[in-house]
């Protein structure tokens, strides 16, 4: 079964497969694109906000019932929570809101933190000269992480990414992933062929279609 992306086309996944190929021809590093749909279940920040409606529901219950006395009828005395509770999960369950209602620093954390297990788990510090860089993209949090092995933090800066991180971060935003992802990983691959040029045989270490 085909994955289906908000952000990216079968087209788009195409043409950076093709922009690897090409920076890779022309050093000795290996670039590795992964898209995913999200970092996280983020599980515990939405049981946080479904128990925020259940102790707002049970305050609209004491408001009404200090002000227009107590029920004896229990639907009437938990109708503030239920209320509340479905409230909530409808909330959470629309992709647009709950972005809303986790802060980006945990969205921070989340995405590096599952684009460095994916730095190994997809082989990126088994390559020959430690030259192995990974695209990470998710969807849900709109965040994109550049991780870069041994070799490459030697000779060049993690700062020095940030421009690509957020040339792809406004093609997501524009909808427009696969021409200017291809653009960034182009600038990219003209930065480690200077500092890594290729010395004519260049084995292909690591895939170039984009993992997802």
């Amino acid at each position: 079964m085909v994955k289906r992306y908000k952000y990216f086309s079968e087209n788009d996944f195409e043409i950076i497969e093709k922009a690897i190929q090409q920076a890779e021809s022309k050093s000795r590093g290996e670039l590795v694109m992964m898209v995913i749909k999200s970092s996280a279940s983020y599980w515990e920040n939405y049981l946080f906000q479904i128990l925020f409606f259940l102790i707002l529901g049970a305050f609209f219950s004491f408001l009404e019932s200090y002000f227009l006395g107590f029920s004896e009828n229990f639907s009437n005395l938990y109708k503030w929570q239920f209320g509340c509770i479905a409230l909530g999960l409808s909330m959470v369950s629309i992709s647009g809101i709950s972005q809303k209602l986790i802060s980006q620093k945990t969205f921070q954390k989340k995405v590096y933190s599952r684009a460095v297990k994916e730095f190994f788990k997809q082989g990126l510090t088994k390559t020959e000269e430690a030259t192995g860089i990974l695209i990470f993209v998710s969807e849900f949090e709109k965040r994109v992480q550049i991780l870069a092995d041994s070799g490459i933090n030697a000779k060049v800066e993690s700062g020095v990414w940030q421009k690509q991180v957020n040339e792809i971060v406004a093609g997501i935003k524009l909808r427009n992933s696969g021409p200017i992802v291809a653009k960034a990983i182009e600038e990219m691959g003209d930065l480690l062929a200077h500092h890594f040029p290729s010395r004519g045989e260049n084995p292909n270490e690591l895939p170039n279609r984009p993992i997802r």
